[in-house]
């Protein structure tokens, strides 16, 4: 696991049959990972997802379905960079 990863929940459950301000207990909610797993650097893994041994996730991929084993994850275009400079007096 490189830097900057987030392993999570991606949302609470609320009570449904009250006012919905409760969290319901007991569901799963966060990532199961497998052995020999590699995530890179900004990636997120969110919710009650299961990855699969021998898996790799790429660098700031976003996950949030289940991943099966000896499979490579990533990030097909990298969002672009928008550069703007200031010029003039102060």
């Amino acid at each position: 696991i490189y830097q900057g990863v987030t392993l999570g929940v991606l949302h609470f459950e609320k009570d449904k049959n009250g006012d919905g301000t409760v969290l319901v207990k007991g569901n799963k909610r966060h990532p199961t990972l497998g052995s020999h797993v590699v995530i890179g650097a900004g990636a997120k893994v969110l919710g009650p997802v299961s990855i699969g041994d021998h898996v790799n996730i790429g660098a700031n991929a976003w996950i949030d379905e289940d991943i099966q084993p000896y499979t490579t994850v990533f990030v097909a275009e990298h969002p672009r960079l928008e550069r703007r400079s200031r010029t003039g007096k102060g």
